[in-house]
């Protein structure tokens, strides 16, 4: 022996052939771990507000083939549900008209948040619905082979205080389906689609301009079951 004694604190926190020790890798993995809890909510957030936007872009793009068609008879909306000729017809069909191929309106009529598995598997999912509001709004139904009397964009006052389409998550919500083609209230838009953003939902409006709204800043002076505001054709104060 040369003499000289051995240093255990002598020895570097590394073992000699470069691994984490414990503490180390405990450490890393906390690290990892904070970054995670704050990436993941930021990623999250993200995507939501990417999702909005682009449903409010579908929603602006509705707007105008709502535009179109009212230019073409004489200024009066689609009806929203009615039957013809053996089938029933909604306000999607209409809509339509105005584009290239069907694909093309199943691409409007669906938001990105919107991923509500549909019961039927064949059908593609629609995200939105006209306001019907127990009658009060702008939508139009009968189960009559007649079509049913229609809004007349000129004789609404304030256009931009009435609601026309609104989103609406539901498993029987489909492009060219009946079911769901109206809403009557926020509640059912609660039902399935509260959190597609939060509690929040984009709102389209006669005029053509869209707007991101909790459902109880939409109603007005009435109720989340019978709303007033924009969501009737009488109260837009």
């Amino acid at each position: 022996m040369n003499g000289r004694m051995h240093n255990p604190r002598a020895r570097s926190d590394f073992s000699s052939d470069g691994a984490f020790t414990l503490v180390e890798s405990l450490l890393v993995i906390a690290i990892i771990a904070i970054l995670a809890a704050i990436i993941i909510p930021v990623t999250q957030t993200v995507r939501t507000r990417m999702a909005a936007t682009v449903s409010q872009s579908n929603l602006r793009q509705l707007g105008v083939l709502f535009q179109q068609y009212q230019a073409n008879h004489d200024f009066e909306l689609p009806p929203a549900s009615h039957s013809y000729d053996g089938r029933r017809m909604v306000w999607d069909h209409y809509l339509a008209e105005y584009l290239e191929d069907d694909s093309e309106i199943e691409a409007l009529l669906h938001s990105p948040a919107d991923t509500l598995k549909r019961r039927w598997n064949n059908q593609e999912p629609r995200t939105y619905s006209m306001v019907r509001a127990n009658g009060l709004g702008v939508a139009a139904t009968s189960r009559k082979k007649e079509a049913p009397p229609v809004a007349r964009g000129l004789n609404i006052p304030e256009p931009m205080k009435v609601l026309l389409l609104v989103e609406r998550s539901s498993d029987t919500n489909v492009v060219f389906g009946d079911s769901v083609a109206v809403t009557d209230n926020p509640n059912q838009q609660l039902t399935h689609g509260a959190d597609m953003y939060g509690g929040k939902f984009n709102y389209l409006y006669m005029d053509g301009h869209v707007e991101f709204l909790n459902p109880e800043e939409t109603i007005g002076d009435g109720t989340m079951a019978a709303p007033g505001g924009g969501w009737t054709i009488r109260d837009t104060d």
